[in-house]
């Protein structure tokens, strides 16, 4: 009982050690209009195999249960710029199960990947990044290089680049959102923004990261380092956040069943927190 009870009393402190952000709405960067900027054109593969696009039509058309008849030569066109553009043929099925809305860009699909690729130091390191993540594709350009100016407010320019290839959410995700994150690690866990980069972290929700740090803390696993303290023998962040749960719970040295009582915990902590933002948005 007495554990329970200081579980329960971390929970509840952790999720008040941030401020409540302003609510925004959830597609902020996402406009029904695409006005993409002229970008110039990559060197593209003019004789891309015929025989290739049959075959990954097929794949997609199975991996969307189905998609209209009329739209078959949208797709077409989709398929044979990522061809060119360097996409293998996964990648092109990836990118399309995963952004179907992408048929609507086909006619200035070119420029957006165009676009995205300046913004990366590595072709393989592009190609990776928009078939993991091809809602990327959705944004306009003037809200991406929006969101690089306002993430340059906390990490340096050559950072950002970085941040591209390690977290690309972050030219998604809700900018209150982003900086809750980046002001709970900085400030509860005392890291700085530099390790924030390498960590992959904001990839994470906020709920993951505190619950984390929260239950190393109540294991003794983890103590807050003094300010300008430059070595700790913390685990680094990219662990804390990202390791899978048997390596995590080996190194704080409980059981599962801990962790899943501690987690539940601070999930019905934000469940309470949440409801009672929505009362205060009523009043």
């Amino acid at each position: 009982m007495a554990a329970a009870a200081l579980m329960r009393s971390f929970a509840c402190s952790a999720l008040r050690m941030t401020p409540r952000p302003d609510k925004i709405p959830a597609d902020r960067l996402r406009l029904p209009v695409w006005s993409f900027r002229a970008c110039s054109h990559v060197s593209l593969q003019e004789n891309e195999p015929a025989s290739r696009v049959p075959s990954i039509k097929a794949n997609i058309f199975e991996a969307l249960k189905g998609y209209p008849v009329s739209s078959d030569h949208l797709y077409e066109i989709v398929v044979q710029t990522l061809l060119s553009h360097g996409f293998d043929d996964k990648q092109v099925v990836q990118v399309i199960a995963k952004a179907p809305r992408i048929v609507e860009l086909h006619s200035s699909l070119g420029n957006i990947l165009t676009f995205w690729r300046s913004l990366y130091r590595s072709e393989p390191a592009f190609l990776k990044t928009m078939s993991e993540y091809p809602e990327l594709i959705y944004l306009r350009p003037e809200a991406v290089e929006e969101r690089k100016r306002e993430l340059f407010t906390v990490f340096p320019n050559k950072d950002i680049v970085k941040l591209a290839e390690t977290c690309p959410q972050v030219f998604i995700d809700d900018w209150d959102m982003v900086m809750e994150k980046v002001y709970y690690i900085t400030h509860a866990m005392v890291i700085s923004p530099g390790h924030i980069i390498s960590s992959g972290a904001l990839s994470y929700s906020l709920l993951h990261i505190k619950t984390r740090h929260q239950f190393m803390l109540c294991c003794g696993k983890y103590r807050t380092p003094k300010p300008k303290e430059v070595t700790t023998t913390n685990p680094p962040l990219a662990k804390i956040v990202g390791l899978p749960l048997r390596l995590y719970l080996n190194i704080c040295g409980v059981t599962a069943e801990e962790y899943d009582v501690f987690e539940k915990l601070m999930a019905k902590e934000k469940e309470r927190e949440d409801a009672e933002d929505s009362d205060d948005d009523l009043d």
